[in-house]
């Protein structure tokens, strides 16, 4: 089955490649079968990608986080409302389905194209096309949102922060009183990859040093909680990364985190 993404929705097909591998590692930190069969179906070259432990090591701990983000909310209200956003060939609803969650998976048309060949909808799980910083899929959802949860993988990172800002401001109006938890990555990442726009790989465009700074967005947001990588799965960390766990310092500048915040 031959695919071809480019810009933003190849970073699906990237992160498959990350999960298969994982399944395959003796002591997976998540073990995502559906990701293993879905990659050996596909014909792509996923070669670019050989031999990049940190970004596997990053998606798994990322997928992992969100997860548990979910299941946590879940047990706070078995019945609310999970929007995946960026869902792209993510199995999260297979793996953390409570029997009563309305699920809502959101991804670009092309991307969702591809998830449709490997995924079917139910009852509890419906598939959105659309683009998030347009409102139209918002008005696919039920009216009723009293307990929602707006899950984000690893869009924000490609995404500038004008953009960002007015999505949240959108989301703040549309989900009074939800939570939303995200994967983010740090400024010196992102200025790393900023302007080498002559690629068709989608680059990395913004970065946060901690949650925090998000409040000053918007007089309704607010810090919850957050999460950096390099506090979890320190035998995995190698070379130099695996110094930089050590340091709360070093860390909380070089790796990734999951970031909670809450609407008001």
């Amino acid at each position: 089955m031959k695919q071809s993404l480019k810009g933003i929705p190849e970073t699906t097909l990237m992160s498959l490649w990350c999960k298969a591998q994982e399944a395959r590692h003796p002591h997976p930190i998540m073990k995502d079968t559906h990701a293993l069969a879905i990659y050996k179906r596909l014909d792509y070259d996923f070669s670019k990608y050989d031999g990049n432990w940190l970004l596997q090591l990053n998606t798994a701990i990322g997928a992992k986080l969100l997860d548990a983000a979910a299941l946590n909310y879940l047990d706070r209200y078995p019945s609310g409302m999970v929007i995946n956003v960026g869902a792209g060939l993510d199995a999260r609803f297979q793996r953390v389905d409570n029997g009563r969650v309305q699920w809502f998976d959101v991804d670009l048309p092309q991307a969702m194209e591809v998830r449709r060949q490997f995924f079917s909808p139910s009852r509890r799980n419906t598939m959105i096309s659309g683009s998030v910083f347009d409102d139209d899929w918002i008005e696919q959802l039920p009216k009723e949102r009293d307990h929602v949860l707006i899950l984000v993988d690893d869009l924000f990172p490609y995404c500038p922060a004008y953009e960002l800002r007015e999505l949240l401001d959108r989301w703040v109006m549309f989900f009074p009183n939800a939570e939303l938890v995200f994967q983010a990555t740090t400024p010196q990442a992102a200025r790393r990859e900023r302007g080498e726009v002559h690629s068709e790989k989608a680059r990395l465009q913004w970065g946060i040093r901690s949650g925090r700074e998000i409040e000053a967005w918007h007089e309704s947001v607010h810090f919850l909680k957050e999460w950096i990588f390099s506090d979890y799965f320190k035998d995995r960390w190698q070379g130099w990364w695996r110094w930089t766990t050590y340091s709360r310092w070093l860390a909380g500048k070089c790796h990734n985190r999951v970031i909670q915040l809450r609407f008001s």
